[in-house]
C-alpha cells in the first residue's frame, strides 16, 4: 500500500520533530521499518514491494538533495537510538543513493 502523508509548507528544521514523532508512531506498530529518500516514490515503492514490504508512507518533500540527505540521516539515527523493539533495516547512515540533481526528493518509511 502506497500512502502519501507529506508534511509540506514547513522547513526542514521545523519538520524534523514532526517527522520523528510520526516515525515513533510507525515504530510502535510495525515489526520492521526502513527509512529512505527518492525522487520517484511510486517507482521506488514498486521496487520495495517486490522485496516484501507491505506499506510505504511518503512523509516529507525536500526541495534539495542536501536537505533530503540530512533528514534521512537524522531519521535513521533517531530510529536506531529509540527504545522501540522495531528492527531498523537500514544498513548505512543514509543518503548514499540520492542524485545530486537539483530536484525534489521525498522521504519515506517502509513498514513491514
Amino acid at each position: 500500500m502506497f500512502v502519501n502523508k507529506v508534511v509540506t509548507a514547513v522547513g526542514a528544521r521545523e519538520a524534523t520533530p514532526l517527522l520523528k514523532n510520526m516515525l515513533n508512531g510507525y515504530m510502535s506498530q510495525w515489526e520492521r521499518i526502513y527509512i529512505g529518500a527518492t525522487a520517484h516514490p511510486k517507482m521506488r515503492y514498486e521496487q520495495h514491494r517486490l522485496d516484501g514490504w507491505r506499506r510505504m508512507v511518503v512523509i516529507y518533500e525536500a526541495f534539495l538533495p542536501e536537505i533530503a540527505r540530512g533528514m534521512e540521516q537524522a531519521l535513521i539515527a533517531h530510529a536506531r537510538e529509540s527504545n522501540f523493539r522495531t528492527l531498523v533495516v537500514n544498513t548505512t547512515p543514509g543518503g548514499e543513493g540520492l542524485s545530486t540533481a537539483r530536484r525534489s526528493n521525498f522521504l519515506y518509511v517502509l513498514c513491514g
